[in-house]
């Protein structure tokens, strides 16, 4: 088969359904949010269910709404639910080598790009990595049927309940680990479709767990199986228990092509709240970054994000107008 052809499919099926959705709105009187504009003077109101607010007040009600949507399919059962719920989110670190929105060397190498999914059941306490230089603060990505158009299409491999650890597995990631090359396949490929199930693998007696489980594959070609697969993904966290809370899951979209900041669909950059100073700098950072180097000027809110201290909080999106360098 045509690799080109079968992707021609892919992006018709996804676009189709955001068609759908976006008619689906619009019969209830809803206006999807677009969370940036790219024009130099960015409107200063936009419609969300029928309120008017301001635009990156907007953006943090609508990020809250997505957090709280807990759907398992997005009005089909082959279409995952990452796809319009949730909230994906990328941790970044400025680095003067190469630019936010630009996979890391690491990406480029290996083929993907590592994310986190933060949803009302799928909560955790902290970002990737331990030093606040490298986990206070990113960038937040649209779900697929709500980004606005023109920009990319990002393609989401697999999906792990915690880090995947994914330096020690075979490229882009979603593969088996040195250590487990057998054990640590794609859940599916060794019988695992169940969050019961992958718990079990993960308690495996006597294996590092984080190199031992497997990873729910979420490629489009998988339809009603990856659809499935990512929602256990999600069951599996809750059923880890304190684990589950205190590690962020580990999402693997393919890597794409540097200098795509005017079509990456970046909703928000955002900034952990507590976090050291430097959090929020960057955020600022980020935020002239991308508007000097886009073309029209892209003018992306930064969210300060609120996360549970508890499984049975609820993470908070704010916008603060003071945090802004571009409004």
């Amino acid at each position: 088969m045509n690799p080109h052809r079968k992707e021609s499919r892919a992006i018709s099926r996804w676009t189709r359904w955001r068609i759908q959705a976006n008619k689906l709105l619009a019969v209830l009187g809803f206006s999807v949010v677009v969370g940036c504009s790219q024009t130099s003077s960015p409107p200063d109101n936009l419609l969300v269910g029928g309120l008017t607010t301001s635009t990156g007040s907007a953006v943090a009600a609508r990020l809250q709404a997505l957090y709280n949507d807990k759907k398992a399919y997005c009005g089909v059962t082959s279409a995952p639910a990452f796809l319009c719920s949730g909230v994906t989110l990328r941790v970044t670190r400025q680095d003067n080598n190469y630019h936010v929105w630009d996979p890391s060397p690491t990406s480029v190498r290996t083929g993907g790009v590592h994310v986190s999914y933060l949803r009302a059941d799928s909560n955790f306490s902290k970002m990737a990595w331990s030093n606040p230089k490298e986990n206070s603060n990113g960038y937040i990505l649209y779900p697929f049927l709500e980004q606005p158009a023109g920009k990319l299409h990002l393609h989401y491999l697999c999906a792990f309940p915690v880090d995947a650890w994914g330096w020690y597995r075979q490229a882009p990631g979603c593969g088996p680990s040195s250590n487990y090359p057998t054990q640590s396949r794609a859940c599916n490929t060794i019988g695992i479709t169940t969050g019961e199930r992958w718990l079990q693998h993960w308690n495996t007696p006597g294996v590092s767990p984080s190199l031992h489980q497997c990873g729910f594959d979420t490629r489009d070609a998988m339809n009603v199986q990856g659809a499935q697969g990512f929602i256990e993904s999600l069951r599996a966290k809750i059923l880890l228990g304190n684990r589950g809370f205190t590690e962020q899951n580990d999402l693997i979209i393919a890597t794409w092509a540097q200098g795509q900041q005017n079509v990456l669909p970046i909703m928000a950059f955002f900034y952990i709240a507590g976090s050291p100073p430097v959090g929020l700098t960057d955020a600022r950072w980020n935020q002239r970054d991308l508007y000097n180097w886009t073309n029209p000027r892209i003018v992306v809110p930064i969210i300060r994000v609120t996360l549970p201290t508890t499984a049975n909080e609820k993470a908070r999106f704010e916008y603060i107008d003071a945090d802004q360098i571009h409004r």
